[in-house]
């Protein structure tokens, strides 16, 4: 396991797959961390105007002293948004966790299939606004392809480990999978098809990881997301009145 002396701060949401990808490869990488939560649907002011003007999460600080919520960080501190840009930093900061091959190959299939969940997430907002399911289950099936036939491979590679390509995709379908369950409707049944049977097995693996069952907790994603939609539909139903 990796270590290290700097203070690490991860301002997360932990209903968000993206947030979640960065508090399972910091797991992963055996390293401490401190984490503010950051509820998108009810943001604190000083999150914008002290830490991050955009205003999103996953968002990283490496060095500087310890913080906490409504604290500045110190401007010596790595600052660093995007969660896949911060996997990479990750990786390349603890080295012995193996968060990407050490093949160059292994590394390029990995980047490959951060980039295709990446391109496969676009298509979720709309299918849960109601939008057409088939162009994500096509997104998915490009995923699935990247995966080696055996079960229990990764998609970096055969005799790859586990590392930022599967911490990518794994919280973000484990989610998927629960929000689809909590929506009228079909998504759910068209998710869990024998179309997708290798990939849903694939992230079944995944999920049994400490790391993934420690930060992907379907109640709070379950909870949160039932509260975004009720948001939603009372602002709607606002600019009704």
């Amino acid at each position: 396991m990796s270590s290290t002396s700097e203070n690490i701060t991860l301002y997360s949401t932990v209903n968000s797959p993206f947030s979640q990808r960065v508090s399972v490869a910091l797991d992963e990488a055996g390293v401490a961390y401190d984490l503010i939560d950051i509820d998108l649907s009810n943001k604190p002011e000083w999150y914008q105007q002290k830490v991050y003007t955009k205003g999103l999460v996953p968002y990283l600080v490496y060095g500087g002293p310890k913080l906490h919520p409504g604290e500045t960080p110190s401007s010596d501190a790595i600052q660093i948004p995007e969660s896949s840009v911060i996997l990479e930093f990750l990786a390349d900061s603890f080295p012995a966790a193996g968060l990407l091959p050490a093949s160059p190959a292994g590394r390029a299939r990995a980047r490959l299939a951060v980039r295709a969940v990446d391109d496969a997430f676009k298509h979720v907002y709309p299918v849960l606004g109601g939008g057409p399911v088939e162009p994500l289950l096509a997104a998915l099936e490009d995923i699935q392809a990247l995966l080696p036939a055996r079960d229990g491979s990764f998609l970096a590679g055969e005799g790859e480990g586990w590392g930022i390509a599967d911490i990518s995709v794994v919280p973000l379908l484990l989610s998927l999978r629960i929000v689809a369950g909590v929506l009228p409707g079909g998504l759910a049944a068209a998710l869990q098809g024998e179309r997708l049977a290798r990939l849903w097995r694939y992230v079944d693996e995944g999920a049994t990881r400490p790391s993934v069952a420690k930060n992907v907790d379907a109640e709070i994603i379950k909870s949160r997301f039932l509260a975004m939609v009720a948001k939603r539909k009372a602002a709607e139903d606002a600019k009704k009145d």
